[in-house]
């Protein structure tokens, strides 16, 4: 079989398994949203910027008039997921715009040769999954705000073609003794992708909590995430800094991922590069599975 389609197909299967069932569709953002999250158990905690119109779009603002994010990674040697998020603060609300996808190209196609076992290229097609976003949040305080994002979904593989919609929910108080966030996924329960052969999926709601603590030097934090039908996911990780080496961050933290019917552990690591208004990020993620073992993560953000 192609390397390449077989990466693919084992994407989709390492995915479904992993994040909602077979009878849900894949959520491309369980990838990793930021190298800089990432390095942190997964955990996007505290005031984030554009990044969090994938995961709580009540953090896109907060004190940064501009924001930007780019992340890249391949998982399974071949297969790549991008995302890029930008957003912009209008008085006490801030707008924010966002994609992720994944696009494989010259996937061939095979046709055995009159029964021999011998397989030849019978032509070529491509494979895209896309998400696109849009998020808005609304500061009603200097310490809460709220925010929502509806976003649309999109895919085609072998001239099946899927579309989709729905809409994420989010709070996040930022306070003296501690950090909160909280976030409801997928709450358009009665919306589902539709499938150009007739097929269906269905966007199970995911429910978070994000707890953290900033200290200046030292910035603990934990999560959990309720997926319904699967086992609730939980999350530590950790941000340290030091005056003495003003430019850089190190990350590291440990998540849950649903794999079968069970929970594995992954460990992560990371560092960030300050400078000035950019932050380059690289993380290194640790798992006893092997299709998703030893993976690496980059990503560039823009604060203002």
């Amino acid at each position: 079989m192609n390397v390449k389609l077989y990466s693919l197909l084992l994407f989709i299967l390492t995915f479904t398994f992993h994040v909602q069932g077979l009878e849900n569709s894949i959520e491309l953002a369980d990838a990793g949203l930021s190298a800089d999250s990432i390095g942190s158990g997964g955990i996007l905690a505290g005031v984030s910027g554009s990044v969090a119109v994938f995961d709580n779009p009540a953090k896109m603002g907060n004190g940064y008039d501009y924001s930007g994010s780019v992340f890249q990674t391949t998982l399974l040697n071949d297969v790549n997921i991008n995302n890029f998020s930008i957003s912009k603060v209008l008085g006490k609300s801030t707008v924010g715009f966002g994609y992720i996808g994944n696009r494989e190209s010259g996937i061939a196609e095979t046709k055995e040769l009159n029964g021999s076992g011998e397989f030849a290229t019978k032509g070529y097609y491509n494979s895209t999954m896309e998400r696109y976003y849009v998020g808005y949040q609304y500061q009603t305080t200097e310490k809460v705000s709220f925010g929502v994002t509806l976003k649309s979904f999109k895919s085609k593989m072998y001239g099946v073609s899927g579309n989709g919609m729905n809409a994420d929910l989010g709070f996040y108080y930022k306070g003296e003794r501690f950090n909160l966030g909280v976030s409801a996924a997928n709450v358009l329960v009665w919306n589902k992708t539709e499938f150009s052969n007739g097929g269906k999926e269905s966007h199970g709601v995911v429910l978070a909590a994000t707890v953290s603590k900033d200290y200046g030097s030292l910035e603990p934090m934990a999560q959990m995430k309720h997926y319904g039908d699967k086992k609730s996911l939980y999350a530590v990780g950790c941000k340290v800094s030091h005056p003495s080496l003003k430019r850089l961050d190190f990350m590291f933290g440990a998540r849950g991922v649903h794999y079968l019917d069970s929970v594995k552990v992954r460990s992560t690591v990371g560092m960030n590069l300050n400078l000035n208004e950019w932050t380059i990020s690289y993380a290194y993620e640790k798992s006893d599975s092997a299709v998703v073992d030893n993976e690496t993560y980059f990503s560039i953000q823009y604060k203002k």
